[in-house]
């Protein structure tokens, strides 16, 4: 039963949720609860069946995908315990096909009740009524985390989704040189701005961070375009109070810089226990630059 899969809870934002082993869950592995079992790559993605939040741990979040009607087939699944989680398989991808599940059906009405028979209710009846006032006055914010020789962050809700740097191109006249060109992406069309030759940093040399490269898709102000970044790291959450003051020389480095698209930074913990300060972009801010450069006048 899904209690089995059960390695624990997390407090989120004044409310117990609990956390089930989703490759345990699809028969990958036994359970994991040994004292690393959240390290490393491991996420954990939350969601909510009615009134109950559920948190499923998964070995890594890769990206942000979206996709059309036309995309998703039907496929055979021979484990029939758990064939209703599955609503098909997006196909055409240039990383491989894509599983798509339905997260209403990947516990069993039976599961859900066991698992928040007196727990959830009981574990937020324990929470202090300090914590709760603690966790209330902070405002949470979820970045997508990547790389431009170092680390930056731009807030989730800014990228319609994350893709694989396109093979081919579209090639109109003009485009200014950091312009790669514009990629008909199902049927809307993406200039593709390479933020290395627009920022004004070092041309990658070697052929295997070139493979890595992926292109954060962003629809501002009416703007289609996609930033091409060395790689897409993570997807962390931070609140208000981990924010720390940017000194004033970041600030002096020029308007061509990509200092002068940082709109603030946060203090957040890696995987290694080690705290490191992470830069936010604003996406805006990048979008008007995007916009005003993408094609020469």
């Amino acid at each position: 039963m899904g209690v089995g899969h059960c390695i624990g809870t997390i407090a989120l934002r004044g409310t117990t949720v609990p956390v089930i082993d989703f490759a345990s869950l699809l028969n990958y592995r036994e359970v994991d609860r040994s004292e690393g079992a959240t390290q490393g790559d491991r996420r954990v993605v939350v969601m909510r069946l009615e009134k109950e939040l559920f948190g499923l741990m998964v070995d890594s979040v890769d990206s942000i995908v979206s996709y059309f009607p036309d995309e998703l087939i039907e496929f055979p699944v021979v484990e029939q315990n758990r064939n209703d989680m599955f609503l098909g398989c997006i196909t055409g991808r240039n990383d491989g096909d894509i599983l798509l599940l339905d997260h209403l059906k990947i516990l069993t009405d039976s599961e859900v009740t066991e698992i928040t028979h007196g727990h959830s209710k009981i574990y937020q009846l324990r929470i202090s009524s300090k914590e709760n006032q603690i966790t209330s006055g902070k405002v949470r914010r979820t970045y997508i985390t990547f790389n431009i020789d170092g680390t930056y962050a731009v807030a989730i809700g800014d990228v319609k989704e994350i893709i694989d740097y396109p093979k081919a191109l579209l090639q109109p006249p003009g485009l200014q040189k950091h312009v790669r060109g514009v990629l008909n992406l199902r049927g809307s069309l993406v200039t593709i701005v390479d933020a290395r030759s627009m920022y004004s940093a070092d041309a990658l040399n070697e052929t295997g961070q070139k493979e890595a490269r992926k292109v954060l898709v962003f629809n501002l102000n009416g703007n289609n375009f996609g930033l091409v970044v060395d790689s897409v790291e993570s997807i962390v959450t931070v609140s208000d109070s981990d924010k720390v003051k940017l000194p004033q020389l970041l600030y002096d480095q020029g308007k061509g810089s990509i200092s002068a698209d940082i709109s603030e930074a946060v203090e957040i913990t890696d995987s290694l226990g080690k705290k490191r300060s992470l830069l936010i972009i604003n996406a805006d801010s990048v979008a008007a630059r995007a916009s005003s450069k993408s094609v020469a006048a």
